[in-house]
């Protein structure tokens, strides 16, 4: 349903020739692709979000979302992009992705872009099986969203940095913090 939703959005976007519009409706078919297993479809709408060079926006047009901006949006839409390619291996493509968000996250003040930055970089070293990496970046992640009371991400960063301990063979710590994670979830009902 979600996937249909954005779909008639970014319809609905390209009809009006609404660029706003279509950025948001792209982004969000992206993470409807990404949760149904589509990684190649998501990859490819956040490519052409984040290709995209808005030069003619309104100064608020992002400001009602989440991430407040452009370039907060922007953010997210590497983050998942990354993901998503990690999901195929594309990890030289991914890693430029993620590694390009907290570029950009470092330089905004948003703490949610910031993490949301480093769980897809994190998410795509892990993944890749650099676990130094992963840890470093998830480790971040997960102070960043403790600090600043990101709830919502706070339960993905931490679900990450325990999968990557478990697979570093920190066996305790992984499963703690996966553990912390899930219960986290539950008693939020994310």
């Amino acid at each position: 349903e979600a996937r249909q939703l954005a779909e008639q959005a970014l319809a609905l976007g390209d009809k009006l020739k609404d660029l706003p519009l279509q950025l948001i409706a792209s982004e969000y078919l992206a993470l409807a692709c990404h949760a149904l297993g589509d990684y190649r479809r998501g990859a490819e709408l956040l490519r052409a979000v984040t290709r995209s060079r808005p030069d003619e926006l309104r100064a608020d047009a992002f400001e009602s979302t989440a991430v407040g901006s452009w370039p907060g949006h922007q953010v997210m839409s590497l983050a998942w992009l990354a993901k998503c390619l990690a999901e195929y291996g594309e990890f030289e493509e991914g890693l430029a992705a993620g590694r390009q968000a907290v570029a950009i996250a470092e330089g905004l003040d948003s703490q949610y872009g910031l993490v949301g930055a480093c769980i897809g970089l994190g998410y795509i070293s892990f993944v890749k099986a650099d676990l130094d990496a992963a840890s470093s970046v998830l480790e971040r992640a997960c102070s960043v969203a403790r600090d600043a009371s990101i709830t919502l991400l706070r339960s993905q960063a931490t679900r990450f940095l325990g999968g990557t301990y478990l697979l570093a063979g920190r066996i305790d710590e992984g499963v703690a913090l996966v553990r912390e994670a899930a219960d986290e979830v539950q008693s939020r009902r994310f």
